[in-house]
């Protein structure tokens, strides 16, 4: 596989940093991954390639609550959303997640069908 496929494949350090912040966020990412597996999918994926993996280690380590990872987190949009439907009682299987490439990669936009 070239570096940069190998890059984007998911690895285990970076998923249990993903479940640990989901979990602080109060998110199940199996509920999640189950009923939208693509978005899963997307988040490990910005997570695998994310240059501040050791920052994200000290931060939930140190206090998952805290919200500096917000300034650093390539997810951050995402996960913000997938907080905002959950503690809204909205369905994440109706929505459809776009991400505008590449220029604006941080900026996610959301649809319903």
């Amino acid at each position: 596989l070239s570096a940069t496929i190998r890059r984007e494949l998911p690895s285990p350090a970076a998923d249990v940093l993903l479940a640990r912040r989901m979990v602080a966020l109060n998110l199940d990412s199996n509920e999640v991954a189950a009923v939208k597996p693509s978005a899963v999918r997307e988040l490990q994926r910005l997570c695998t390639i994310c240059e501040s993996h050791g920052r994200c280690v000290r931060t939930v380590a140190r206090d998952p609550a805290d919200r500096a990872w917000e300034d650093y987190c390539p997810n951050v949009a995402m996960l913000k959303v997938l907080v905002a439907l959950h503690s809204l009682g909205g369905e994440i299987d109706g929505m459809i997640v776009e991400r505008m490439r590449p220029a604006a990669e941080k900026k996610v936009h959301i649809r319903h069908r």
